[in-house]
């Protein structure tokens, strides 16, 4: 498992008992986002410029400097969960979740994310099916009935493994050899004796387990609500099956624009329930298959046909396109119209120095 050597510096900036997360999020954005430099390289200066640099106090500068003595023991941590397989997405690694990015307010945002299993799924556009806690048996039958048809589609299922609706949705994807994305409520090591169960399905690459908790951090309320943002944002349907979630407690920022991408709502719902969701855009359904129906109209999804890789090479009078660094790589691509700022970070963040570019083609 590969980490960033940049890795154990963010956790010790994150996680700094004397530092408000806040600063230390907005310390990382302008120094790693902003102005593409290793967060290690901040401890090359001194504390008079790195409060002249970011806009710190002096007592901040030296606060910050002074996380540099953690930096070893999150590093013996990242390489004690990797033994686990467990590895971390910090904010400017190119496979964090880019519908975290765009939808959820910066100060929001997850700086890190553990996870466990096949990252590949972060590529599937993902569906999220909720609702009751104690569903009768005509709401079970309906939603697993739609979890299997989304499934058989190559939609990803994502939940949060709670009681009732969202347990079954995510039981019955993995029995139907969909793929899952779980978000934890409490860190990976807390999650562990559950992991164990789910590590054949892991193992054939069909779970994706995330947590944006410390390893040990124990479930709480507020780690509840947030894994509920979470999974709304990396949805692009939301299914809801007699609700018991308001629209502002699943995603209490601009509701009408972000949440209502896609928000299916089981007609058989209580008029309460419906209530509570009339100003955000929905779309009712009766019948697993006119939801799916529904949400293949809305998203168009087709599952991607497989490429071989080596297909290219052989085409006559096509050579690829090959770069030695960022700059060069945006400067080219900018010839043929507007670089996304989405694939501007990525390409900023890639590693591209010589050693890595020989063993990749080493490998091949």
């Amino acid at each position: 498992m590969r980490q960033s050597p940049d890795a154990p510096y963010w956790l010790a900036l994150l996680n700094a008992p004397k530092l408000h997360k806040a600063t230390a999020k907005r310390i990382i954005r302008e120094w790693c986002l902003n102005q593409a430099n290793p967060l290690a390289a901040l401890y090359d200066l001194s504390a008079l410029q790195l409060a002249e640099t970011l806009l710190l106090s002096e007592g901040e500068a030296q606060v910050v400097l002074a996380t540099e003595q953690d930096v070893s023991a999150q590093a013996d941590l990242l390489a004690a969960l990797a033994h686990q397989d467990i590895g971390i997405l910090t904010r400017s690694d190119i496979a964090y979740p880019e519908n975290l990015i765009e939808r959820m307010p910066e100060e929001r945002l997850p700086y890190y994310i553990w996870y466990r299993g096949n990252l590949s799924i972060l590529a599937k556009p993902a569906v999220a099916i909720m609702g009751s806690s104690q569903p009768d048996g005509e709401l079970l039958a309906s939603s697993n009935d739609m979890v299997k048809a989304l499934a058989a589609s190559g939609y990803a299922l994502v939940g949060g493994y709670g009681k009732g609706i969202d347990r079954s949705a995510l039981q019955t994807a993995r029995q139907a050899n969909g793929s899952i994305i779980l978000i934890l409520p409490v860190g990976v090591r807390q999650f562990a004796p559950f992991l164990k169960s789910l590590e054949p399905a892991i193992d054939q690459g069909q779970v994706l387990v995330l947590s944006p908790y410390p390893p040990d951090a124990e479930l709480v309320d507020a780690a509840a609500t947030a894994r509920l943002l979470i999974i709304t944002a990396l949805a692009e349907a939301l299914v809801l099956y007699e609700p018991e979630a308001s629209p502002i407690a699943m995603w209490p920022w601009s509701t009408e624009e972000s949440l209502g991408r896609a928000v299916l709502l089981w007609s058989g719902s209580s008029d309460a329930t419906q209530a509570a969701w009339k100003d955000a855009p929905i779309s009712l359904f009766d019948e697993a298959d006119s939801g799916c129906e529904i949400i293949n109209g809305l998203l168009g999804y087709e599952p991607p046909a497989e490429i071989d890789e080596n297909a290219f090479d052989a085409l006559p009078g096509i050579e690829p396109l090959t770069f030695e660094n960022p700059d060069q790589a945006i400067h080219v691509l900018s010839q043929t119209g507007k670089v996304p700022e989405s694939l501007r970070r990525r390409l900023m963040a890639a590693d591209w120095t010589t050693e890595d570019i020989v063993e990749e083609r080493e490998q091949e």
